[in-house]
């Protein structure tokens, strides 16, 4: 079997953005900028090119990859009822894993949750939420992986994510080889992420537009 097309991974820090012309009011966005030097200690690395040739490097990196997902007013009433926007303890850890046994006393889960803290939203039209992402990685590699997701209802979903570190450098010279790879996997979680909180209906709609390949959907960077 060819590895040719297996993303590699690098150890990184990130915090979730979003735009403040997404934003209506609500808390801002927490940062992980003290746990910054995790990335550098603890972390390494598993890319096969040794050598990597450095011509550009970027400071204070703020990333953005959108998509389309069919929404509505409806499907973003019953998002945020999901999510517990309404609730007095909002957010919570989301799983699109469905208990076969409700009436049981014991419900086991993977602990590769997504923890989701709820910033703002209106009822009918959007919602902006932080998601910490908590999926296994190699031996040896750290990343501390937080969204900022903005969906609404006319199906227009953004993930933002402000880059603290990648491996021992922190904030500034960010080496765009790095930078591709922490990409690839914002492309990839950030489906995870969302698909934990839109309906059944919903994910039938994008596995039926991407031929039952929706988890490795394009979007937009």
């Amino acid at each position: 079997r060819s590895t040719t097309t297996d993303t590699e991974d690098v150890s990184y820090v990130s915090s979730a953005y979003i735009p403040q012309c997404l934003r209506y009011g609500g808390r801002p966005t927490l940062s992980n900028a003290h746990r910054a030097q995790e990335s550098g200690q603890a972390g390494i690395d598993n890319i096969r090119d040794n050598d990597l040739e450095e011509n550009i490097t970027l400071n204070s990196v703020s990333m953005i990859v959108a998509e389309y997902i069919p929404f509505g007013a409806n499907q973003l009433v019953q998002l945020n009822n999901n999510v517990g926007s309404t609730e007095r303890v909002q957010g919570g850890y989301i799983s699109n894993i469905i208990d076969g046994d409700s009436s049981g006393t014991a419900l086991e889960l993977s602990p590769e949750l997504t923890s989701v803290e709820i910033l703002d939203y209106t009822q009918t039209n959007h919602i902006n939420f932080e998601a910490e992402i908590r999926f296994r990685e190699d031996p040896g590699v750290v990343q501390v992986e937080t969204f900022g997701v903005s969906l609404n209802a006319e199906g227009t979903c953004f993930y933002g994510m402000q880059v603290e570190a990648v491996m021992n450098r922190i904030k500034d010279n960010i080496s765009l080889d790095h930078l591709s790879r922490i990409l690839v996997d914002v492309q990839q979680d950030s489906s995870s992420i969302v698909d934990s909180v839109i309906s059944q209906y919903q994910r039938e709609l994008l596995d039926l537009v991407f031929i039952g390949d929706a988890s490795n959907r394009n979007k937009i960077n």
